[in-house]
C-alpha cells in the first residue's frame, strides 16, 4: 500500500507531486512484483531487490521491465545513484558485498571512473539456476543535457550509448533534430517514420530522452500517466496477465507518473521496436 511517507521519482531521480489523493492507492513497485511472478522470477529475485532496496532507502532506487519483442522474454533493471564518488568503486562496492549471497557481481572489476548513476541489468534465471546482473554506468555527458552510458565488463567500461534529455515542446526543434541524426532510420525516405517513433500517445510527457546504443536508437517518454501505460502494454503486446493487472488496479495506481522507452530500428520500410519498458521507482 501507498503511504504519506512514500516520494515520488521519474528516471532523474527528481521528485514529482502526487497526481491524486494517496488514500487507498498501492505503491509502484507492485507492478514490478506482479512481472516477476509472471516470469516465475520472483523466488530468484525478492530478496536481492530487497537487500538493494534496504541499503540505499526507500524510494530511493528506480526499476524498469522491459519486453523483448523478438524472444518475447522479460528482463528487469535497478537504478541507483552514486553518492560515494568515485574511490574506488563507489555505490557499486557496497552493492556487491549486500548482493553477495545471490551474485557475483563483477569480482574481478577494482577500479571504475567517477560516474552518476549504477544500473544493474538482469533478466529470469533458468529453474533452479543462479541469477546473474549485468552493470552499467551513467557519467555525465559534455553538458548537463547528456548522460552517457557505459556497460561494465571484466576488461573494465565500454561506451555504449547517449541519451540526451529534453523537454518535448519547449526543446520542440532539437528533439527533432537529435532523433533524425540516426544511424539507424532514415527520415528522408518516409516522413511517417516519424510519427512511428515519436508516438503521438505519449508526448505529453515531462522529458524526453532521445538515446543512441550500439545497436538501435532509444526514445524515452518520461513522466506518463496511468493510462498512456494501459495504452504502452496493449500496443506492444506486453504478456495478458499484467496487462490485467494494471487494468485492475488502474484506479490504485494514478497517482504515480511513469517512464516509457522504446528501442526500435529500421526495417522493412518500418519502424521496428525491438524492446519496450517501463519504470517507476521503489
Amino acid at each position: 500500500m501507498a503511504t504519506e511517507r512514500d516520494v515520488h521519482r521519474g528516471v532523474g531521480f527528481d521528485a514529482y507531486p502526487l497526481l491524486r489523493p494517496i488514500r487507498g492507492k498501492i505503491r509502484a513497485e507492485n507492478l514490478l512484483w506482479n512481472s516477476l511472478e509472471h516470469a516465475r522470477a520472483r523466488a530468484t529475485w525478492e530478496a536481492p531487490l530487497r537487500a538493494i532496496q534496504a541499503l540505499v532507502g526507500r524510494d530511493r532506487s528506480v526499476w524498469s521491465v522491459w519486453l523483448d519483442h523478438e524472444s518475447e522474454a522479460l528482463s528487469w533493471e535497478v537504478r541507483v545513484l552514486n553518492p560515494n564518488g568515485h574511490p574506488p568503486l563507489g555505490i557499486l562496492e557496497p552493492l556487491r558485498e549486500i548482493l553477495a549471497p545471490w551474485v557475483d557481481l563483477l569480482p574481478s572489476v577494482r577500479d571504475l571512473p567517477d560516474y552518476a548513476m549504477l544500473g544493474l541489468r538482469f533478466d529470469a534465471a533458468p529453474p533452479g539456476g543462479v541469477g546473474r546482473m549485468h552493470v552499467e554506468l551513467h557519467r555525465r555527458g559534455p553538458s548537463p543535457r547528456v548522460m552517457q552510458v557505459y556497460r561494465v565488463e571484466a576488461g573494465g567500461p565500454r561506451l555504449a550509448g547517449h541519451d540526451v534529455a529534453l523537454h518535448p515542446k519547449r526543446d520542440a526543434h532539437e528533439v527533432l533534430a537529435e532523433i533524425k541524426a540516426s544511424r539507424f532510420v532514415s527520415y528522408s525516405l518516409d516522413r511517417r517514420l516519424l510519427g512511428r517513433t515519436l508516438i503521438p500517445e505519449l508526448f505529453a510527457c515531462r522529458r524526453l530522452h532521445v538515446g543512441r546504443r550500439d545497436h538501435c536508437d532509444a526514445l524515452g517518454f518520461s513522466g506518463v500517466n496511468v493510462d498512456q501505460l494501459k495504452f504502452v502494454h496493449r500496443r506492444f503486446d506486453f504478456p495478458e496477465p499484467m496487462r490485467a493487472y494494471l487494468a485492475r488496479h488502474r484506479d490504485r495506481l494514478e497517482h504515480i507518473l511513469f517512464d516509457v522507452v522504446t528501442e526500435y530500428v529500421a526495417r522493412d520500410g518500418t519502424i521496428a521496436h525491438l524492446r519496450t519498458g517501463f519504470r517507476s521507482c521503489f
